[in-house]
């Protein structure tokens, strides 16, 4: 069942990406010869309106055949020929090329939307001070339990700062002990002003286990607890948390207690692959007690909607931008069809929000990726038509079958690469 809906997810997304090329080319009057989803030999075809469509073997991709579109064609079409891609403007090709990637943006923002609306199940910590730096120490004492924030009630830990106003006073209803105490605090900036010096009660059981990072290796679950890392106490997560990352050793040694069985396992962290600090990371999220289920209506969806597609942007690009700082990295961020399919059955047993969220992201990925200015990819054509815009006639057919050829051969090898660290992550333990 994951797997056919690994393969339903990869369809629709590579189908909505073909379908923005098809629909703008046809706009632009372009003759569309062959729309075919997968690559190889086909499996399913039929012809209508004298365009193929097709369904082939390979279910890693799709694509478009325009008329005039390859630059090595035996006989280049004249530029008269009005329906042929070559004849068209340089605007109007480039806007071919960008059809795809945005019809993923599109569909990415659409899938959140309606995630939105349905509504989706987030966890959230309690709002019980674990501790607190100076100044807000002189507020605060270890226990106390944060009931309301300017006259709003404080449901989980994130209600906090949903509830702060900067630059205001704020006042707070704290229950400490069986005593409820109200003070106000001037706070000039919550994220630096509260965010670094108040910590949340936390505990040492671990919430998640992410998939194919060492932690998912070496056996650890959903719900185990952290007593030990190389024969430290850890009481609660920051303790974990800075065990894992300040550790010297190169294999840490975990004692874990699961379903009141005590026992110790051994696992190598990595380093964070897209990270400023280069931090030690095993691939585990800590427990958090609180479970709630929020919905929107349609005013907020779009809303919240195109800021979260927005934050899914900015996200990728800063990924992308950190792993060219730091190409040493790279071997631990690249994913192929099998990473996918791991993730997709991990979303999957979270539910219908949490699937539907992963596509949207992987559309956002897929538009990022298609976008790169890489020779045969939607970003290297654009990259050409650009190039005929500035100049005012097209790059010379021998350099673009040449770059064409280049592009093709880094595709290749970023393919070979992306099933190869598959591998080793999921099945070399």
């Amino acid at each position: 069942m994951n797997l056919i809906i690994t393969i339903i997810a990869l369809g629709i997304i590579v189908f909505v990406h073909e379908l923005g090329h098809f629909l703008v080319a046809l706009l632009m009057r372009v003759k569309v010869e062959t729309f075919s989803l997968g690559f190889g030999p086909k499996i399913l075809q039929f012809s209508h309106k004298g365009i193929l469509y097709a369904i082939s073997i390979i279910p890693l991709g799709g694509y478009v055949k325009m008329k005039g579109e390859n630059p090595d064609e035996d006989e280049p079409l004249p530029h008269t020929d009005n329906d042929a891609f070559s004849s068209k403007k340089w605007y109007q090709k480039a806007f071919i090329a960008f059809a795809g990637p945005f019809f993923n943006l599109i569909l990415a923002l659409v899938i959140i939307i309606i995630t939105l609306m349905i509504g989706t199940t987030y966890t959230d910590l309690n709002p019980i001070i674990y501790s607190a730096e100076s100044p807000l120490n002189e507020y605060f004492e270890s226990g106390d339990q944060i009931l309301k924030i300017n006259d709003q009630d404080v449901r989980s830990y994130s209600d906090v700062f949903k509830n702060i106003y900067d630059a205001n006073s704020n006042h707070f209803i704290v229950l400490r002990g069986l005593e409820e105490i109200n003070f106000s605090i001037y706070i000039e900036d919550k994220k630096n002003d509260l965010f670094d010096k108040l910590k949340p009660l936390t505990t040492n059981v671990i919430g998640e286990v992410t998939t194919g990072l060492p932690a998912w290796k070496a056996g650890l679950k959903k719900g185990d607890r952290i007593i030990k890392i190389d024969n430290v106490e850890t009481n609660n997560w920051y303790e974990v948390r800075e065990n894992i990352i300040n550790n010297e050793n190169h294999t840490l040694m975990m004692t874990i207690l699961r379903e009141g069985d005590e026992f110790e396992m051994a696992v190598t962290p990595e380093i964070q692959p897209v990270s400023e600090q280069s931090q030690k990371i095993i691939g585990i999220f800590q427990n958090q007690d609180l479970t709630f289920h929020e919905s929107f209506n349609l005013f907020d969806s779009v809303k919240i909607g195109c800021i979260t597609t927005i934050s899914y942007i900015y996200l990728n690009y800063r990924s992308l931008y950190l792993l060219i700082k730091n190409p040493s990295a790279f071997k631990n961020s690249v994913g192929g069809p099998i990473m996918v399919y791991y993730m997709t059955s991990q979303t999957t047993q979270k539910g219908i929000s949490e699937l539907l969220l992963f596509v949207a992201l992987i559309n956002i990925i897929m538009m990022i990726m298609n976008l790169l200015p890489i020779p045969v990819l939607d970003g290297g054509h654009i990259m050409f038509c650009l190039f005929e815009g500035i100049f005012r006639k097209p790059l010379p057919i021998k350099a673009q079958v040449i770059a064409q050829q280049m592009g093709l051969f880094i595709l290749l090898c970023l393919m070979f690469y992306a099933f190869y660290s598959d591998i080793l992550r999921f099945f070399v333990k």
